[in-house]
């Protein structure tokens, strides 16, 4: 089975808009789950659940980028690579949910927090579920069959929040949590079945799985050291501090992780197809590189930014006053976001582009950055780590573009000079919100004041964009539109795509 028969300009396309669909369904259901258990649950149960969930999670990168990421990318496989990946997934999941299970006690004792224990040893079956249903999202993402997948999610990710909200009015406080893990994973495997019509037959090849396993290995250690970057500052914090403090904090991860799928993450998903197709050729690549980090600042920058700026009013509003010990750390993690969001984009060019090896050594300098000015901060309190891990992103940006103009010639000072009207925007934007907040937090409800605060902020950075930088938006639109009237760069770069399509 050959991905260039699978893979043509309309299938693309359509996987795409089924993509982005799923993420933004699967997404707004998580936060207003997120959102209702929240008013339900004290932060001493997320704190809790978030230390399990991060054991879970890093077992189960494993299981999600090894060998479904290679039945995913690898040129020529054949059913028997599928079924035998199966089933060496499923002995994967079974040995890392053992393993687990007998490591709870250890963790529990090491981090000082008693009730992990039996919440880490109940989570760690579904690690099984897990590695079945992977496979079977790897076939979906293969064949472009992105609305199979987007069924999937969405099902899931609802009966495991209908679960969990029921279970929390009933009072099983914690345990919701744990069940909405539990039926997620488990719907997610029937769905899956049910929307591939495959089952897997009783056949391996251990030849096939080193096969496949040598074609993700950097990949796999990219994911790991990019997870550890990300998630592990969680840790950290809990040999310092208690689980409601934890339980601040990761309320503040989840709220900035539902921003980035909202913006750099579904950039990432519209715009690694069509980069993977330009590849052909280097100067339509190189424009295109250009052109998707603009678009992440032009997205990411003003939200991350204005969500930081607002903070004070919408965490309490959303959450409840029990949460409001979450608003300085998520202002620190949002206003330094757009690193993150930029090393990420820069990181997926360098995997779509083949060159896996060099988005790896990245991660692994991010992560050693990130964790070690965690590590230092840590001790004076949760914000303060923020701050820190948010410096060290900023720390590897010039990896990043050493990387980039290593390997496709980028222009640094071009690149530089483009983000500029996006970041003077934003500073005007952050002027115009903070006078006018302190001008009405007096006279106006806060119900009120936030959606004010928010239009005025959109309002005024599109106005100073469209002044400095109006040529730029037209070009991004008509990219990805498909308009006719563009500049001579977009029209050589939109027929080399048109090519790659034929």
């Amino acid at each position: 089975m050959s991905r260039k028969d699978a893979v043509t300009g309309e299938a693309v396309a359509r996987g795409v808009v089924w993509r982005v669909v799923e993420v933004m369904g699967s997404e707004v259901l998580v936060f207003g789950s997120f959102v209702l258990l929240a008013r339900l649950l004290v932060p001493e149960h997320f704190g809790i659940v978030s230390q399990a969930t991060l054991f879970i999670l890093t077992a189960q990168l494993l299981l999600q980028q090894g060998l479904p990421e290679a039945l995913v990318q690898k040129e020529e496989i054949g059913e028997g690579h599928v079924d035998s990946c199966f089933w060496a997934n499923l002995a994967l999941g079974s040995m890392a949910a053992l393993l687990l299970a007998m490591a709870a006690p250890v963790a529990s004792a090491i981090l000082s927090e008693p009730g992990l224990e039996p919440v880490l040893i109940a989570l760690s079956p579904t690690l099984v579920l897990l590695a079945a249903s992977r496979i079977i999202l790897a076939k979906l993402r293969r064949e472009l069959r992105f609305r199979g997948f987007m069924i999937l999610n969405v099902a899931a990710t609802f009966a495991g929040a209908v679960v969990a909200i029921a279970m929390a009015l009933a009072g099983y406080g914690v345990w919701s949590l744990v069940a909405q893990q539990w039926v997620y994973a488990l719907v997610g495997l029937i769905a899956g079945l049910l929307a591939s019509g495959w089952m897997p037959r009783l056949r391996f090849d251990l030849g096939n799985i080193r096969e496949m396993w040598a074609f993700s290995s950097f990949t796999v250690l990219e994911a790991m050291l990019a997870f550890c970057a990300r998630r592990l500052d969680l840790i950290i914090l809990a040999f310092f501090w208690s689980a409601e403090v934890v339980g601040h904090y990761f309320l503040a991860n989840r709220l900035l992780f539902s921003a980035g799928m909202l913006t750099y993450y579904s950039i990432s998903h519209l715009g690694l197809p069509f980069l993977a197709r330009l590849a052909v050729d280097p100067y339509a690549y190189r424009e295109a590189i250009h052109r998707t980090l603009r678009l992440v600042s032009l997205a990411c920058l003003p939200t991350l930014v204005g969500l930081a700026l607002v903070a004070p009013l919408l965490v309490p509003l959303l959450f409840g006053e029990a949460w409001t010990e979450s608003v300085a750390p998520f202002q620190a993690l949002a206003a330094f976001s757009i690193f993150y969001a930029l090393a990420l984009m820069s990181g997926q060019v360098l995997i779509s582009a083949g060159h896996a090896r060099d988005a790896m050594l990245s991660s692994a300098v991010t992560m050693v950055l990130f964790l070690g000015a965690v590590a230092l901060a840590a001790p004076y309190g949760i914000t303060w780590a923020a701050i820190a891990g948010g410096l060290a992103n900023l720390m590897v940006m010039p990896i990043y573009g050493w990387q980039l103009r290593r390997r496709f010639d980028v222009d640094i000072p071009r690149l530089i000079g483009e983000q500029l009207p996006c970041w003077i925007a934003t500073g005007v934007m952050t002027a115009a919100v903070l006078g006018l907040a302190s001008w009405t937090s007096a006279a106006l409800d806060p119900m009120v004041q936030l959606p004010v605060l928010i239009l005025a902020g959109a309002l005024t950075f599109g106005i100073v964009m469209i002044i400095l930088a109006r040529r730029d938006l037209l070009e991004i639109y008509g990219f990805f539109k498909g308009d006719d009237a563009q500049p001579a760069d977009d029209i050589h770069a939109k027929e080399v795509l048109n090519s790659a399509a034929r």
